[in-house]
């Protein structure tokens, strides 16, 4: 029971509850006038000098427990993290991610990357051979700085290359036949605020060497092919006329890139794992 006593016209008591233990820890009495007219999980207050977010509030408007002169917030402390403590698990990521729709029930199979995944290793007009480089640059800065601690204190955030596959006209039934493989019923990731989504004119497949393709091709017309998560070792090219070693069963990759003079580019390890002849 709230003690019965005469309280000054205009103030308000409020006993402040700790949402992790249910317990008061600490009441006020507060005027009217400094209180919100509505408090909901929007609303944020400071006490002692710390701050603490809104789980609950009986009454939760002005009106109301102006009405009655008591007020029950229930607060759940926001820790601050200070942003150079903040560590990335990448060293880079691209800036553009693609357009999401809702997945379908059908798309329940479909291959899910995270977003930070997005065009991580992927194929690059060979005339586009200085926009990579440049980017290139920028990781191995990433990488150089590297203080031993877990993560990285800086991502390299890729901006230059919109168009991966230049303006090359490639289809993507024609991709499918020379890289083989079978297709998985869509493509899913997550998106700049966080929700999971189908990736829009997405695709991806399994070849027969284990490999996940993928990307997005609008009008069954390629804008983007990227590995995901290959299982087979993938080795680096030591010259520009070198063929490379993609891994047992996945030399059509190669042939591919070749064929079409795309360079495949890892982007988080600073590298381009094949060149064309």
């Amino acid at each position: 029971m709230w003690p019965f006593q005469k309280r000054p016209r205009g103030l308000v008591h409020v006993e402040f509850v700790d949402a992790s233990t249910q317990q008061v820890f600490a009441q006020s009495e507060l005027p009217l006038e400094q209180l919100p007219d509505v408090l909901d999980s929007a609303t944020t207050l400071e006490i002692a000098e710390a701050r603490y977010a809104v789980v609950a509030a009986e009454p939760a408007t002005k009106a109301g427990f102006a009405a009655t002169g008591r007020l029950r917030l229930t607060l759940a402390r926001i820790e601050l993290v200070d942003p150079l403590a903040l560590r990335y698990s990448l060293p880079t990521i691209c800036d553009e991610l693609p357009a999401l729709r809702p997945a379908r029930p059908a798309e329940s199979d479909a291959l899910r990357l995270r977003g930070d995944d997005w065009r991580q290793l992927e194929l690059v007009a060979a005339e586009l051979a200085a926009d990579v480089e440049r980017e290139l640059t920028g990781v191995r800065e990433i990488l150089a700085s590297d203080d031993g601690k877990p993560g990285f204190a800086r991502t390299h955030l890729r901006r230059s290359i919109r168009r991966p596959l230049g303006e090359r006209r490639l289809e993507l039934d024609a991709a499918r036949s020379a890289l083989g493989g079978s297709p998985y019923p869509g493509l899913v990731t997550d998106g700049i605020d966080g929700r999971v989504g189908a990736v829009v004119d997405g695709f991806a497949w399994r070849t027969g060497s284990a490999l996940d393709l993928y990307g997005t091709a609008p009008n069954r017309a390629l804008a983007s092919l990227c590995v995901a998560s290959p299982r087979s070792p993938l080795e680096l090219v030591d010259g520009p006329s070198r063929a490379v070693d993609l891994g047992a069963g996945a030399a059509a990759l190669h042939a591919f890139a070749t064929a079409h003079r795309l360079l495949l580019v890892d982007w988080c390890a600073a590298a381009v794992l094949t060149a064309p002849a």
